[in-house]
C-alpha cells in the first residue's frame, strides 16, 4: 500500500545543517542523511537557521527587495530577457497563470547583480544589490555544502575531485512571484509539473504553499513553507 503524505512526510526527514564542517563532529551523520533522502527522494530538506539565511536576511528581501521588484511595471520588467536560450529571463504575463519570475544570471558575481538592477531602475538600486548579493552569497555556500555532502555520500571524496565538480559550476538567481489569477473561473495555477534540468535546484519558501516534489514511486509529496527550512533539489 502506497505511504500516505504523513508517512511520507516523515520519511524526508529535515537534516540539521547547523555548525557543521567536514570531518567534524556530526557531519558524517548529516551528510549519509542528505545523501539517503536525495537517492529515495530526489530532494533534501535543511535546516538552515543561523547558517546565513535566517529570519533578518530572508524579511530583507521577500518583504523589501522583491515587493520592490515586481511592483514595476511590466515593461520594465520585460527587460530582463535572454536571447539564447527560452525561460532564462523574465517568465509572466502567461493568460492562466498567477506567476511572474526573473533571473539573475552568474550570482557569485556582483557586476551581474548591478546591471540587472540597472535594467529595471536607471538610477540603480543599491540597498536591493546588496540584498540580493547577500543572500545569493549564503544561498551558495548552503548548496556546496549539500553537493558536497552528495557526492562524498556517493563515494567521491578525492578533494581535487570535487573542487573539479564546483568549478563547472554557475549559480543563477531566480526570484519568483506567486499571485491570484486574473481570469474569472480559471484555476490558480502557479506552475504546471515540470522536470529541474540544473545540476540542483535551492528553492527558499516564503509563506507561499503549493511547492510538491513528485517522488520514486510516482506520488507527489507536499513541501510546507517552514521559515527555517530550504528544500534542494536534484536536476
Amino acid at each position: 500500500m502506497p505511504a500516505s503524505p504523513e508517512q511520507q512526510l516523515k520519511e524526508i526527514t529535515k537534516v540539521d545543517l547547523r555548525g557543521l564542517e567536514p570531518g567534524r563532529p556530526g557531519w558524517d551523520e548529516a551528510r549519509d542523511a542528505v545523501t539517503t533522502s536525495m537517492v529515495a527522494h530526489g530532494c533534501a530538506m535543511v535546516h538552515v537557521q543561523h547558517v546565513g539565511l535566517d529570519e533578518d536576511i530572508r524579511q530583507a528581501l521577500f518583504g523589501r527587495a522583491m515587493p520592490e521588484l515586481f511592483a514595476l511595471p511590466a515593461e520594465a520588467k520585460q527587460r530582463n530577457v535572454n536571447s539564447d536560450v527560452q525561460y532564462r529571463g523574465y517568465i509572466g504575463q502567461i493568460p492562466g497563470m498567477a506567476y511572474e519570475s526573473m533571473r539573475i544570471k552568474d550570482i557569485t558575481d556582483a557586476v551581474h547583480i548591478s546591471d540587472f538592477a540597472g535594467l529595471l531602475w536607471p538610477q540603480g538600486n543599491p540597498a536591493f544589490c546588496d540584498t540580493v548579493g547577500e543572500f545569493a552569497k549564503n544561498a551558495v555556500s548552503l548548496e556546496k555544502t549539500v553537493t558536497r555532502m552528495v557526492l562524498e555520500g556517493l563515494g567521491v571524496r578525492d578533494e581535487h575531485a570535487l573542487d573539479s565538480h564546483r568549478d563547472q559550476l554557475c549559480y543563477s538567481f531566480r526570484m519568483s512571484y506567486y499571485g491570484i489569477c486574473p481570469e474569472e473561473n480559471t484555476a490558480k495555477v502557479s506552475l504546471p509539473e515540470h522536470r529541474e534540468y540544473n545540476m540542483t535546484t535551492t528553492i527558499v519558501q516564503h509563506e507561499v504553499e503549493g511547492l510538491e516534489v513528485q517522488l520514486k514511486d510516482g506520488s507527489w509529496f507536499a513541501v510546507p513553507p517552514e521559515p527555517d527550512t530550504v528544500v534542494i533539489v536534484a536536476g
